[in-house]
């Protein structure tokens, strides 16, 4: 169901079991990286709500997939990115 008021999602954001949501935070390179399925749709259009990554701190970024496993895969490979970074 589409809904676009901000109230409503706050509430649906803090039910129990809402879940899907990865988090790693780096250090070394003062940044966190968090996963979540965001509720959200597009309001310009049909689009459905997605799946957003996050790089906040020294780095930063947003990224969108449409799916949980794309989006697990877009988690991963960020660290992935960070970590060849580090070693290097």
């Amino acid at each position: 169901m589409r809904v676009y008021d901000f109230k409503e999602h706050a509430r649906w954001e803090h039910f129990e079991g809402k879940g899907w949501q990865i988090k790693d935070t780096l250090p070394e390179l003062a940044i966190e990286v968090w996963t979540y399925f965001s509720g959200w749709g597009s309001r310009k259009n049909e689009d459905p709500p997605k799946f957003v990554t996050h790089v906040s701190g020294s780095i930063k970024g947003i990224y969108l997939s449409p799916t949980w496993e794309e989006a697990k895969d877009m988690h991963q490979r960020i660290l992935e990115k960070f970590a060849r970074g580090i070693a290097e």
